[in-house]
Parts: structure tokens; sequence; C-alpha cells
């Protein structure tokens, strides 16, 4: 009975709090109009300060029809952001914000603002799929390795994506490239999408075909069949597409897709199978 009662007591402690920040907060997004300089660079600071907590506030002040709470809280929200940003990066072992080398390597690349445009990812890892959405200006992610379907899913939440690289889905890995396709599903707005030896077939490209806005896609070594192209007739706005060593593929088939799509540059090549020499017998040699 004791320690209930002392659970309560701090649940309502916590809840007064939560109360009382919560006013804090509205108290300053209000400053931030304030007659007082001073008061309105205060009210700026706290509310940094707050961070996430006070986020959704301050993203109701950048409609304010006052200009001066408008471009505080832009501000406001552009730093909040930022913040967020390097607490993830400093959690990951990053160096320098250049650099993060922990159980992976993690090259990423910052914009005149000091936000994360692009990372590529190396080794391997999945703490960092678990923060993309953290990354709200996030435009390019690039992936040299094989990933699972619920780091598909968390890359599918960042739509921000523009541009979206990913390499080798090794032969051993047990998430086919279909489940990955479906994972990135949402991201509507890419522009370019490359998935190379990530073992994709023709259930995998249905889930592509929303993506309209594609101009550049990368497809080389899968495993896609006359009949999956009609999941790309749609994609009108491709200027680029590359569907080389997809062994059942045939000629006829990419040439019916190329006249859905004529303003596209399509790339089809097969290698040629080998073929072994026939044997030579003894006899034959002992004949001649």
């Amino acid at each position: 009975m004791k320690y209930l009662i002392l659970m309560l007591i701090q649940l309502c402690i916590g809840a007064t709090l939560m109360a009382a920040d919560a006013k804090d907060y509205k108290t300053w997004v209000k400053d931030l109009g304030n007659d007082s300089w001073r008061i309105r660079e205060e009210a700026t600071r706290d509310l940094i300060k707050a961070g996430e907590d006070a986020f959704t506030l301050v993203v109701e002040a950048k409609k304010s029809n006052d200009p001066e709470v408008k471009q505080r809280a832009r501000y406001i929200a552009r730093r909040i952001d930022l913040n967020a940003e390097k607490k993830v990066l400093e959690a990951l072992g990053c160096v320098d914000f250049d650099f993060i080398k922990n159980d992976t390597v993690v090259a990423h690349y910052l914009d005149d603002h000091g936000f994360v445009r692009t990372i590529a990812v190396y080794e391997k890892t999945e703490k960092i799929f678990l923060h993309l959405q953290k990354f709200k200006r996030l435009r390019k992610l690039s992936i040299f390795k094989s990933i699972s379907e619920e780091s598909a899913k968390q890359i599918g939440k960042v739509n921000s994506l523009e541009v979206l690289n990913l390499w080798w889905q090794h032969t051993d890995s047990t998430i086919k490239g279909d489940k990955i396709c479906e994972g990135i599903q949402p991201l509507t707005n890419l522009r370019s999408l490359t998935m190379i030896d990530f073992g994709v077939t023709d259930d995998g490209l249905k889930h592509l075909k929303n993506m309209k806005k594609l101009d550049f896609l990368g497809l080389r070594h899968n495993k896609i069949t006359n009949k999956g192209l009609k999941h790309l007739e749609g994609l009108k706005l491709l200027e680029y597409l590359n569907l080389d060593e997809n062994p059942k593929l045939t000629q006829d088939a990419v040439d019916a897709l190329q006249k859905k799509i004529p303003g596209c540059d399509l790339h089809f090549w097969n290698p040629k199978p080998v073929v072994s020499p026939e044997p030579v017998s003894i006899d034959s040699i002992q004949g001649s």
C-alpha cells in the first residue's frame, strides 16, 4: 500500500509539472509578440530550450498574423529540428558531425544551415533507421548493405526523401526485395530510385507503380519478368530506366514498354549464356 501511495504521488507531481510546462510554453509563445525586445528574446531562448515538447505550439505560431511572432516561430522551429538531429547523431557516435563510427560507418552531409540532407550507410547497422524521421530535411539516402523489412518500413516514413539508392541485398538474406519494395511504397515523392541486386520480382514492382514522380529508376540484376513490366507503364515522367541483367526479360517486352514511355532512355542487356564446348572422345581423335 505504501508503494502504491508513493506511485500515485509521483504521478500527480508529474502531471502537475507537465501542466505547468504546457502553461509556460503558451506564455512563451504569446511573449514572442511582446512589446519588450528583452521578453521576446527570453521567450525565444526558452522555447528553443524546451525543444520538441513545445514544438506543436511553435508550429501553430508560424500561422500567426503578427509578422514578429511568425518570423520568430519559424526560427525556433528550425532550431528545434536542428537540435533534434544533433542529438541523434551524437547518440550514434558522431564525430564532428561529419562521420559516424560506432558499430557502423555512416557518412552524412550537411547543408548551409547545418541540417542533414544526405546520409550514406556503408556497414551493418539497424539503429540509424530507427531515427531517420528525425531528419526532416533529408533528401538523399544511399545504403550499401542488406536491410531488414522493418528498416524498409522506417525508410518508407521519411516523406522528404527524393533520392533512394539501395545496393546489394545479399543472396543469403532471408528478406526478399519484394518486401523492401512494399516497405518503401509510401515514398511517392521520390524522383530517383535505384535497387541493384535486390532480388526484386514482378510482385515487388507493383509497389512502385504509384511513384509517379520518378524520373530515374535503376533495376539492374533483379528477377523481373515480362509480365511485371506492366507495373512500370504508368511512370510517364521516367527519363532513365535500367533493366540490365534481368534474365527472364525479353527484348520484345522491353520494346513494348518503350512505346508506353517513349521519352525514357531505356537500357536493357542480358549477358549471353556461356556455351560449354562439346566433349571430344578419344575414338574421334584416333579416327582422325
